[in-house]
């Protein structure tokens, strides 16, 4: 498993990985393979910390719909309900949504 590891970073060019193996809450095996900092020469283990992007947004929405599917929450309902201190400047003058956060549709700006 290794081999095919190392030949996979090599072929994308990847500095680092790491593979955890999850059953149910239990870590069952973790690894890290190359360098997490190459100019540190710092090792890449099961605890090292990626960035990644924009795939949060993806793991916010799954975890957002499916409070939704258990009712706990309504995405069409106003951002405050669910974060009473959200107040952001409205030109719009109407509650923004999580529906429309998700989408990108709210109005908000991206750099003050």
């Amino acid at each position: 498993m290794s081999a095919a590891i190392a030949q996979q970073m090599a072929d994308k060019e990847l500095s680092a990985v790491s593979i955890a193996l999850v059953a149910g809450d239990t870590l069952i095996w973790s690894h890290g393979f190359g360098l997490a900092d190459p100019k540190r020469k710092t090792p890449a283990g099961g605890g090292t910390v990626y960035r990644i992007a924009s795939l949060s947004k993806l793991f916010t929405a799954i975890g957002v719909m499916q409070l939704q599917e258990q009712g706990k929450l309504d995405i069409d309902a106003p951002v405050n309900t669910y974060l009473p201190g959200f107040h952001p400047e409205n030109p719009f003058d109407k509650p923004i949504t999580l529906r429309q956060m998700m989408s990108h549709r709210s109005g908000l700006v991206r750099e003050p």
